[in-house]
């Protein structure tokens, strides 16, 4: 059996203390049998979504859970998850449609973006499919993906508009939550790339603290870019629904894997070109996965977009 199953959570039984009141919090403990291999198994045979679901988890040996009872999902979370979800409803043929729809996404977005080998080893134990996720913003309520930061992750598929979510966006931010549990894994942190992370003040793309960097950010490209502040800095992308938020170290170390091996050839360029931080950064990152993962993530990108292909030439950089 995989290594990333024999994970153990300790009981942590209430203790009362003298002189205070409360308890303290119950921790879950994950089972490590494979429990769902019969259940998904003989559910192989009722539909397409099915018939997937359980060739993933032979691939990966993840349950992904779309037919699921609140109990199932809510102890992974240890109490802490108050975001809403609407499940599928697998007697729903209008449900189903957009759940085999939602799998190919994933499929195309996310999944394909990363060896097998990769996946097997990093993903988390449980991956939950609901047609709608909220947890956002006010103003941007619906997420496409969230963490319990041990081991499962939540997909939404509609946005707050009730617009399904493209391959690319699903991709994204589904490898963003991702990336947090591949980066905790590393043998090794990438020093060099964290080092080169630009310092910003109030965790503000737009407010960096060196005033050179600021007055680089007043120079606009020639195409419209929402990230531009961000790009200046040296990073793929900036957070919330303003894109000025810095990503955290395993965000930004997301975000540049799947932007060297997940993004066009062109894209890559319209942006390296400009940015001269986030080439640089992007080639630290080259070297640190060929040096420590084995792995040339130029050719990694080469073989997913064979007509668009990126080159060594697409990182080399000058200020």
């Amino acid at each position: 059996m995989d290594m990333k199953r024999y994970i153990l959570y300790s009981l942590i039984l209430a203790a009362t203390l003298v002189g205070c009141a409360g308890e303290a919090p119950l921790t879950p403990q994950v089972e490590t049998k494979p429990e769902y291999a019969a259940q998904l198994a003989e559910n192989a045979s009722r539909s397409q979504v099915d018939a997937t679901i359980y060739e993933w988890y032979k691939k990966y040996n993840t349950a992904f859970l779309y037919d699921f009872t609140e109990e199932d999902f809510s102890w992974l979370w240890a109490g802490k998850y108050n975001t809403k979800y609407t499940p599928f409803v697998r007697t729903d043929a209008a449900d189903m449609q957009a759940l085999e729809e939602m799998l190919q996404a994933f499929q195309e977005g996310f999944l394909d973006a990363y060896s097998e080998k990769l996946l097997r080893s990093n993903l988390p134990y449980k991956v939950f499919f609901v047609k709608e996720l909220l947890g956002g913003t006010t103003r941007n309520p619906n997420i496409t993906a969230s963490t319990n930061g041990q081991d499962a992750i939540i997909v939404g598929w509609l946005d707050k508009r009730g617009n399904s979510y493209s391959s690319t966006a699903m991709g994204t931010e589904v490898g963003n939550v991702f990336g947090g549990f591949f980066y905790d894994k590393l043998p090794y942190k990438p020093q060099k790339f964290i080092d080169s992370r630009v310092d910003v003040k109030f965790s503000l793309v737009t407010f960096p603290k060196d005033p050179a960097i600021a007055a680089e950010q007043k120079v606009k490209p020639d195409f419209e870019n929402k990230d531009h502040a961000a790009n200046v800095c040296g990073y793929v992308k900036g957070y919330l629904g303003t894109h000025v938020k810095q990503p955290t170290e395993a965000q930004d170390f997301a975000d540049f894997l799947f932007f060297i091996k997940g993004t066009p050839g062109s894209e890559i360029r319209k942006v390296t070109q400009f940015y001269w931080r986030v080439a640089m950064r992007a080639q630290i990152l080259i070297d640190f996965y060929k040096t420590v993962m084995n792995e040339d993530l130029i050719a990694s990108q080469n073989e997913t977009f064979p007509d668009d292909k990126v080159t060594a030439e697409d990182f080399k950089f000058s200020h």
